[in-house]
């Protein structure tokens, strides 16, 4: 087996691998050439490496060196390839014996599946930042970003929105992010359902906005609203389909309605039929009831 077989890790399993050896790893004596390389190699600020360098006794030396690994973990998620090419290269396995057992451990396939079946969303190292991955690509999904709608995927080197993402990796004939992207095969869609993630607001903004218009066109008192409740759990395209007609058709049919109210309006004695919840109305020779609540919300008449 080639010693630099385990690259081909990918980069979940290589955190993951390295959450559960930091503390036999900070038990290494005479860590100094580690923390050299990792320094060397940009994994380590140059302020933690002076504190630590400074450490005089065995016991400050083992937390020291613990605090680095713990930093990298919590900093450098996206570099573990990088990470463990530098522990395992010669000149440091000949002074590491431990670090050597590690790497025959890592080449060792069911070690590393140990954390396959790992809810890793919950995990603390994973509170601001999930590994994600869309086909072939690998990426870093920051959580914060997501609800807010702002590019919030990683991926070599550039940031990406959710959909752009999916294009990069070529899934752009799926149309759905919430299935093509998963963190750990399992899809962003189960992430959301669970609350683990939280959604981005686009299309609850643009539902709001088009029914806060209606409800200026249609007023509807608290008792209707009420009693309709339990009808509005309409599918997602039902909602598409009447945001459509609300915000295409209504523009005409706005202006001409206000134009036969200004021709008949001399003619028209009493309006306040028009405050009804419903109203009669005809086409041709059918006649029937027109609900207010349920046209300017979209609902099918039955």
């Amino acid at each position: 087996m080639e010693p630099l077989n385990f690259l081909t890790r990918t980069t979940e399993e290589l955190l993951f691998f390295l959450h559960r050896k930091k503390t036999e790893i900070s038990c290494i004596e005479q860590p100094h050439r580690l923390l050299t390389q990792l320094r060397d190699h940009d994994l380590v600020p140059e302020k933690l490496f002076d504190n630590v360098k400074k450490m005089r006794s065995r016991e400050q030396k083992e937390k020291g060196i613990y605090e680095v690994l713990d930093w990298v973990e919590k900093n450098k998620p996206q570099y573990m390839h990088q990470f463990w090419r530098c522990v395992f290269e010669d000149h440091i396995l000949q002074l590491y014996p431990t670090l050597r057992t590690l790497r025959n451990s890592l080449l060792d396939a069911s070690l590393v599946k140990k954390g396959d079946k790992q809810e890793i969303w919950k995990w603390p190292i994973y509170k601001t930042h999930l590994p994600v991955t869309c086909g072939d690509k690998e990426g870093t999904l920051c959580r914060d970003k997501m609800p807010r709608g702002e590019k919030c995927i990683l991926s070599q080197g550039h940031w990406f929105t959710l959909n752009d993402f999916e294009k990069f990796a070529g899934k752009e004939k799926c149309k759905n992010w919430k299935l093509s992207i998963c963190c750990r095969n399992t899809p962003l869609m189960k992430l959301i359902e669970e609350e683990h993630l939280q959604c981005p607001p686009m299309e609850r903004r643009k539902r709001t906005c088009v029914q806060k218009n209606m409800n200026k066109l249609f007023p509807v008192s608290s008792s209707e609203s009420s009693s309709e409740d339990s009808e509005t759990s309409s599918s997602s395209v039902e909602e598409s389909d009447a945001e459509n007609f609300q915000e295409q058709g209504w523009r005409g049919g706005r202006t001409e309605i206000r134009g036969r109210v200004e021709e008949e309006e001399e003619d028209v004695a009493d309006l306040s039929v028009f405050q009804a919840p419903s109203l009669p109305v005809t086409c041709v020779s059918l006649t029937g009831t027109l609900y207010k609540y349920r046209f300017a919300t979209g609902m099918l008449l039955h």
